[in-house]
């Protein structure tokens, strides 16, 4: 988000890749998520594949990296969701800014 300055006038503009990078963050936190969870069922069925004694095993290894990965999430989908909040607050803030002025 850039802030620019036209006439007197203060606006956010957001553009490219960057623009909304909040929710892609917040995006990407939750792809991250489903890829682990995915390779925990994966590791899970190989597991019990390879040999009957390692279901248990494997089960166990399955749900420790679905767990990993989604705790392991919460740091980026945080992150995501400050982003966010702060372009909010951003964005109030001009539009507020650019009241204060029209009054005066």
């Amino acid at each position: 988000m850039k802030v620019k300055k036209e006439d007197d006038e203060l606006s956010v503009y957001e553009e490219g890749m960057f623009a909304n990078i909040g929710e892609k963050i917040k995006g990407v936190a939750k792809f991250t998520t489903a890829v682990g969870s995915i390779i925990g069922i994966i590791v899970f069925i190989a597991m019990a594949l390879i040999d009957d004694s390692m279901i248990l095993a494997g089960l166990l290894v399955g749900v420790i990296v679905a767990i990993v990965s989604w705790v392991s999430s919460f740091t980026l989908y945080g992150f995501g969701v400050l982003i966010s909040s702060t372009q909010n607050t951003e964005r109030l803030t001009i539009e507020l800014l650019k009241e204060m002025k029209n009054k005066e």
